[in-house]
Formats: structure tokens, sequence, C-alpha cells
């Protein structure tokens, strides 16, 4: 949980750094002034879009390690991996 939160802050980070590089790149060329701030957006997306998706496996598999099947003590045992 607390790298879920490190990496919302680097997403953060990520995002105001391509900002404060924007008025430094617009006095050498504008093409890499563009490409230095989109950069930083989509990192900044995927660091999200990351944390998502690690959250959201930690939830599908602590209800794994609830569920009692025929395969149970096999999801019990990728539930408790997961939910750690």
């Amino acid at each position: 949980m607390v790298g879920r939160l490190s990496d919302v802050s680097c997403c953060a980070a990520s995002g105001w750094i391509a900002i404060a590089l924007y008025p430094v790149l617009k006095k050498h060329n504008e093409g890499c002034r563009l490409c230095a701030v989109g950069s930083g957006w989509v990192e900044s997306v995927f660091y999200i879009v990351g944390a998502l998706f690690l959250l959201s496996v930690i939830t599908v598999g602590q209800h794994m390690s609830m569920q009692a099947t025929q395969d149970g003590p096999t999801f019990q045992a990728i539930g408790h991996y997961f939910s750690r």
C-alpha cells in the first residue's frame, strides 16, 4: 500500500517537472519543449495506470483468498500471495 502511495507521488512529481521545464525549454527549441512536456504527462498517466492495476490486483487477491471452491487451496494461495 505504501508503494502505491509513492507511485502517486511520483506521478505528481513527473507532471510538475514537465511543467517546470516548459519555460526553460521554450528559449531553446519548440519541438523539444513540446516533446518534454508531453512525455512527462504520459509518464504520469502510466504511473496512475500502474498504481490502479496493482491496487485492483490486491483487491482481487483478497476476494480470491476468501473463496471456498473446488480449487480452494490453489485460489487461497494465490489470494494470500497478492494480498501481502
